[in-house]
Formats: structure tokens, sequence, C-alpha cells
């Protein structure tokens, strides 16, 4: 609501046409119903467009194995992103602003330390995401402050009945952990955690340039796959060629599966490089296959595509 409240204000002046976009996850029944005409009323109030998608997670929850499937705040999340783009293509809108703020980011920092991250989870969110379109204009801001703002402005709003499930992580974090260790060590400690996640990200701005430029020498496309450079892995350094590995995987499709023994494996695998046999195959998940090929190896599916990873003098596979 601040950054509805926010968003009109500044409209005019710079010349911007928003449209407000809501997604009804159909989560609580007809709370979440009455969450879509509040913001419905407020749009037409202020004469804006206004355009909602219905979303379920649970759908995207319903089978495979528990390994693989999201949680269903996961599953919430992406359902969203998705529909927040799609409605933005068929406004079309350039940027998608959302409400994100301090909070937010100090908890899902918290979260991804919790749970186990390396330095591109702790980057946690960009304030500005140019690729994607995506603003989070309040991501600085802290809760008191939104508060204060809500009360000067008479802001209406409904809190969603779900921030109090204690089911939920996040709101466990929010709730009892973070104001306990404020409270202990640092009553800074969402802004420290959010400066934690500014510094991660300006670092991984600069790697990422060296991850894309190696990878444009290093990565092919090929049908059915990529095609990998045979020479350099064991020169490389480390950081930069666990980096290259996890993109080579992500790119064929792992995702989810992916993991520091994955890479490892994978790595170990590109570092002995000319030594390994044509017969020598490091079978990964989702039917993924690492094999020799030539001058470089192949990493892609167990079908092979005509031509890609045929060895003409090898009846025999063996297995890493």
């Amino acid at each position: 609501m601040v950054l509805l409240d926010l968003v009109i204000a500044v409209s005019e002046g710079l010349g911007l046409k928003p449209t407000v976009a809501h997604v009804n996850h159909s989560l609580r029944g007809a709370e979440s119903d009455e969450d879509e005409r509040f913001v419905a009323n407020l749009a037409q109030v202020a004469g804006l467009p206004f355009e909602v998608r219905r979303v379920d997670p649970h759908a995207v929850r319903r089978g495979g194995n528990s390994r693989t499937r999201p949680s269903l705040e996961e599953a919430a999340r992406s359902l969203r992103r998705r529909a927040l783009e799609s409605i933005a293509t068929e406004v079309p809108a350039r940027w998608i602003a959302t409400g994100h703020h301090l909070a937010d980011q100090a908890e899902t920092v918290m979260l991804r330390i919790l749970r186990g991250t390396g330095p591109s989870g702790l980057a946690a969110m960009a304030p500005i995401d140019e690729r994607g379109g995506w603003l989070r204009p309040l991501l600085d801001t802290a809760p008191e402050e939104l508060d204060a703002w809500v009360s000067r402005r008479g802001l209406t709003y409904r809190e969603d009945g779900s921030n109090r499930d204690p089911r939920f992580a996040r709101n466990r974090l929010r709730r009892d952990w973070l104001p306990g260790l404020a409270e202990a060590f640092n009553p800074g400690l969402l802004r420290k955690l959010a400066h934690l996640a500014e510094a991660h990200r300006q670092d991984l701005e600069w790697i990422e340039s060296r991850v894309i430029a190696e990878a444009a020498q290093r990565m092919e496309s090929v049908p059915g796959g990529l095609r990998l450079a045979i020479d350099g892995w064991e020169e490389m350094h480390e950081a930069l060629a666990r980096r290259l590995v996890h993109r080579a995987l992500s790119v064929s499709g792992m995702g989810r599966e992916i993991t520091r023994a994955h890479i490892a494996r994978v790595l170990a695998f590109l570092r002995r490089g000319r030594s390994v046999g044509r017969d020598r195959i490091l079978q990964l998940p989702e039917g993924l296959e690492l094999r020799r090929i030539d001058e470089g190896f192949f990493l892609g599916g167990k079908a092979r595509p005509d031509g890609i990873g045929q060895d003409r003098d090898a009846n025999v596979r063996g297995r890493v």
C-alpha cells in the first residue's frame, strides 16, 4: 500500500502510466478473495487499470518426490513471479515494482545462511534488476519507516493471516529469532544483513562478467546439449571453474538438483582433460551425462544427437 501510494504520487511528474497488478494465490479461501476485492477497489478509486491472476501453488507441488518438490512458499513465489511477468508483457509494462523492504531482505539473507548457501545466495534481492525489469524501491526502507508513512497518510491495508502461521520458517524468523538476535547482539541487525547482501551483490556483478566471458570461450550450444572445451580446466582458478560448471549444469536443466557434490564431480572429470577415455561417462541427475567427444566434452541427455559423442573406435562404454 505504501508502494502504491508513492507510485501514484510521482506518476504524473515522471510521466508514468502505472497498472495495479494482484496475484490471488487462493490459499486462504474467502480471505484471499477479500484481498483481491480490496486491491481492485483501491485501483478503481485511484483511476488506475487493474489486472489480476489466480494461481494454484498446491497444483505445482502434486506429484514428484519430496527432494525435488518445491515448498508451498517456493511454489507460490514462482507462480507469482510468472503471473506478474505475464501481466507486464500484456499491458505492456517496462518495469514490475514490488514492495519488498529492509526486513524482507534481511530475512532472506538469514534464511539462506541457516539453510546453507554461497555468495550468490547471500546477494539476496537486487533493488534494480535491469534484465528482468524488476524494481524494489523500498528495499532499503525499515518496517518502522513504512508504519510511520502509513500513519501520516492514513493508508488502509489488509494483513495476510498466514504471516502469523508458525509453520513457515520465515514467520518464526520474523517473530522470534531476528528480534532476539537484535536484542542480544546488534539493534541494527536488519540493516547489517542488508549491507551484507549489497556487498555480495556488487562482488557478484564483477565475478559474473568474468564467468560470462569465460563461458563464451569454453561452452557452445549444440544439438542436445553443450560442448565444453577440453583444455584449461586444471589451471583455472577454483572459484571461476566451479561457477562455470554450475552455469553449464543449470543451462542443461539440472536446476534444483545441483549440489556441491555434483559440481565437484563434474569439475574433477573435466580437469582430467585429454586423459579421459572416449568410453568414459559421468552420469548426472535429470538424465544428463558428461562424456568425452573428440576435442571436447559433451554435456546433455542420454539420447545423443547424430554425430555428438559418437565414438568411431569404441563400442564399449565405461562409467565413472
